[in-house]
């Protein structure tokens, strides 16, 4: 999914108004998808070029607001773009569901952002040694458990053939 900045989407949504041509022109001109623009349109009219580039914080009183609002409303993607100037249809419909599921408990727990990913730590050259010796007796110990194994499952056999 390619990012557009700020200025390159508000540039986008000040053409609809100054040309007259329809969303889906000026999305295929600018290389956007048609419902991504329309949002951004939606909320520029309800809250003008500043949203572009102060969207709303996300609290959970936000996101209950706005779900809440959204469910009594049967609002669409659109016009709780332009009530909220909030233009992530995907996060709507995530919380929307939430909601339904599991309450306003549900929809306050939720974290915001994605996990920071952990690097794993970095190991010595002693300690990389080290763990190599502890697999290789590990790998040393399970050969010899399998090759007792088929030795057993071998003189098994030849006592009930014998």
């Amino acid at each position: 999914m390619t990012k557009f900045s700020k200025e390159y989407k508000l540039q986008a949504v000040k053409k609809h108004f100054e040309s007259g041509l329809s969303a889906n022109q000026i999305a295929k001109e600018f290389g956007l998808q048609t419902y991504d623009l329309l949002m951004y349109i939606a909320a520029y009219e309800g809250h003008g070029s500043k949203i572009i580039y102060e969207p709303p914080q996300v609290t959970s009183e936000f996101r209950l607001r706005l779900t809440l609002w959204a469910i009594e409303h049967q609002a669409s993607y659109v016009e709780v773009a332009r009530k909220f100037g909030f233009v992530h249809i995907s996060s709507i419909w995530k919380w929307k569901k939430i909601y339904i599921q599991k309450g306003q408990d549900g929809l306050k727990s939720l974290e915001i952002g994605s996990k920071t990913m952990t690097k794993p730590k970095k190991l010595t050259q002693d300690e990389q040694a080290k763990r190599l010796a502890e697999l290789e007796e590990e790998n040393l110990m399970l050969r010899i458990r399998l090759e007792a194994s088929k030795l057993l499952a071998s003189m098994e056999k030849d006592e009930t053939s014998g």
